[in-house]
C-alpha cells in the first residue's frame, strides 16, 4: 500500500494543486499574485520531477493493472513535468503570444499534465482513453485563451471539432477490442492473441494506432496541427509539441509491446511506413512554408516520424532509441520556441521565417544557442541529434528492417536540410530584418538549457544511455 502511495504522489499532487488553484481564484485579484501563482506552478512541476528521480524505483502494477509504474513511465513522467514547467516559463514574463496571466491557465495546464501522466502509465485501454481526454480538452481551451484574439477562439473551436476524430478512432478501436477479446487490460489481452488475431482485433489495433497517430500529428493525420500552432500562445505550442509527444509515444509503445507484442508482424510494417511518411511529409512541409508556426508543425511531424521508425524496430534498442529521439527533439523544439518568444516585430510576435534574417548581428549569443539547437535537430555530427538519429537507423537495421533503415538514413539527410533553413536565415541572409528583441530571463534559461542538451553527445548523452536502455528493456518480451 505504501509503495502504491509513493508511486501515485505526482498524480495526487497535481490534482490537489488544481483544487487549490480553483479555490483561491476569487482571492487572486492583483496581477502580481497571479504571476506568483504561475511561478509556484513551475516550481511545483520541477519538484515533482525531482521526487520521481529520487524516490521512484522498481516496477509495480497499480490498481489491479490499470496503471503501471516502471523505469519507462518514470522517465516519461519526469520529462513531461520538466517540459511542462519550461512551457509555462516561456510565457510567464509576457510577450505578444503569451497566455493570459490568469489562474485558470495554471489549472488547465495542470489538468493537461495530469492527463499525460495517466497516459504514460496506462495499462488499460479505458484508462488510456481517459488520459487522452484529460490532456486534449484543456489544450483546446488553452488554444483559445490568447488575449484579444478572435483567431485563437476560432482555432480552439476548430481544434476541438477536429480532435473528436482522434478520440472517436481510439474509442471505436477499444470497442472492437472488447467485442473480440472481452477485456481492456494489456496483460489480459496478450495471452488471448494468436498468429491470426482475427478481423475485429486487427481492426481495433488499426484504429487505436490511427487515433494515437492523430494526437501525435503523424502523417497522414497531421494537417490539424498547423492552424492550431498558428493561433495558440507560445506556452501552449510548447506544451503540445514539447511535453506531450513522449507520453503519447510511451502509451503507443506499451500498447504494441505489452498488449500486441505477439503479433508484431501486424504492426511493425505499418509503423515503419507511417514513420517514413511522416518524416517526408514534415520535410516537404518545412521546405514549402515561410510561416514559423507552420515550420514548427513540420518539425513536430518530422521528429515524431523518426520516433515511430525507432518503435517499428520492435526491440528494446528500438524503444531506447525512440525515447532518446522524442525527448531530445522535444527539448530542441522547446528551445526554439523559447527563442521565437523573445522576438517581436512591428509591435507583434514574429510570424515569418524572413523575420529571422540577420538576427545574429543583433543578438550573437541567443542566435548561437539557436544555431546549436537547429544543428542538433538537423543531425549534424558531433551533436546529440546525430547520435540519436543514428541509433534509430541502427535499431531498425539490427531488427532486420534493412530497406526501412536505408530509407531512414536517406530521410535523415532530407530532414537535416529542413532544419538548416532558419539557421541560414539567422547568419547568412543578405537582407537584415528589423526584428526587435525583449528581455525574458526564464525564456533565456530554457534556450540555454536546450542548447546545452544539444551538446550532450560530447559527454556520451550525459551518461543517459543506461537509463534509456533500462526503460526500453522493460517492454521487450
Amino acid at each position: 500500500m505504501l509503495a502504491e502511495t509513493v508511486a501515485l504522489v505526482p498524480d495526487v499532487a497535481v490534482v490537489l494543486a488544481i483544487v487549490v488553484i480553483l479555490c483561491l481564484r476569487s482571492y487572486l485579484i492583483e496581477r502580481t499574485l497571479e504571476v506568483r501563482l504561475l511561478g509556484a506552478t513551475i516550481l511545483g512541476l520541477v519538484a515533482l520531477a525531482l521526487w520521481i528521480v529520487f524516490y521512484g524505483e522498481g516496477a509495480r502494477i497499480l490498481a489491479g493493472g490499470v496503471l503501471i509504474e516502471d523505469s519507462l513511465s518514470r522517465m516519461t513522467q519526469c520529462v513531461v513535468l520538466l517540459a511542462s514547467a519550461a512551457a509555462l516559463a516561456i510565457g510567464i514574463e509576457g510577450g505578444q503570444r503569451a497566455t493570459a496571466r490568469d489562474p485558470y491557465v495554471a489549472a488547465l495546464v495542470l489538468l493537461a499534465v495530469l492527463g499525460l501522466l495517466i497516459v504514460s502509465s496506462a495499462g488499460d485501454l479505458l484508462v488510456l482513453f481517459l488520459g487522452l481526454q484529460l490532456y486534449a480538452l484543456p489544450v483546446y481551451a488553452l488554444i483559445a485563451h490568447r488575449e484579444n484574439s478572435s483567431k485563437a477562439i476560432a482555432a480552439g473551436l476548430r481544434a476541438a471539432l477536429v480532435g473528436t476524430v482522434g478520440s472517436a478512432l481510439v474509442l471505436f478501436g477499444i470497442a472492437l477490442v472488447i467485442a473480440s477479446a472481452g477485456t481492456t487490460l494489456y496483460t489480459e489481452l496478450a495471452p488471448l492473441l494468436t498468429d491470426s488475431p482475427g478481423l475485429l482485433l486487427s481492426a481495433g489495433l488499426a484504429l487505436l494506432i490511427a487515433g494515437l497517430a492523430f494526437y501525435l500529428a503523424l502523417a497522414p493525420f497531421h494537417l490539424w496541427l498547423q492552424p492550431a500552432l498558428e493561433a495558440a500562445p507560445w506556452p501552449v505550442v510548447a506544451l503540445m509539441v514539447g511535453a506531450a509527444p513522449l507520453a503519447l509515444f510511451t502509451a503507443l509503445a506499451r500498447l504494441v509491446f505489452v498488449a500486441f507484442g505477439d503479433v508484431a508482424a501486424l504492426w511493425q510494417p505499418v509503423l515503419a511506413a507511417m514513420g517514413l511518411l511522416s518524416v517526408l511529409a514534415g520535410a516537404i512541409a518545412g521546405f514549402a512554408t515561410d510561416r514559423l508556426s507552420h515550420l514548427l508543425a513540420a518539425f513536430a511531424t518530422l521528429g515524431a516520424g523518426f520516433g515511430l521508425m525507432a518503435l517499428s524496430a520492435g526491440s528494446a534498442d528500438g524503444v531506447s532509441a525512440m525515447i532518446a529521439q522524442v525527448a531530445l527533439h522535444a527539448t530542441a523544439l522547446l528551445g526554439f520556441i523559447a527563442f521565437l518568444s523573445l522576438l517581436e516585430k512591428d509591435g507583434g510576435a514574429v510570424e515569418r521565417l524572413r523575420d529571422l534574417n540577420g538576427y545574429s548581428e543583433a543578438q550573437m549569443f541567443r542566435a548561437f544557442a539557436a544555431l546549436l539547437i537547429l544543428f542538433s535537430a538537423a543531425a549534424m555530427p558531433p551533436l546529440a541529434g546525430f547520435l540519436v538519429r543514428f541509433n534509430v537507423v541502427q535499431a531498425m537495421y539490427d531488427s532486420g528492417l534493412i530497406w526501412q533503415s536505408l530509407a531512414g538514413a536517406g530521410a535523415m539527410i532530407v530532414a537535416g536540410a529542413t532544419f538548416l533553413r532558419p539557421a541560414w536565415r539567422l547568419y547568412l541572409a543578405a537582407d537584415v530584418s528589423d526584428t526587435e528583441t525583449r528581455t525574458a530571463r526564464l525564456s533565456d534559461l530554457v534556450l540555454v538549457i536546450s542548447a546545452l542538451v544539444a551538446l550532450l553527445s560530447l559527454l556520451s548523452l550525459g551518461g543517459l544511455e543506461a537509463a534509456f536502455e533500462a526503460a526500453g528493456a522493460r517492454l521487450e518480451r
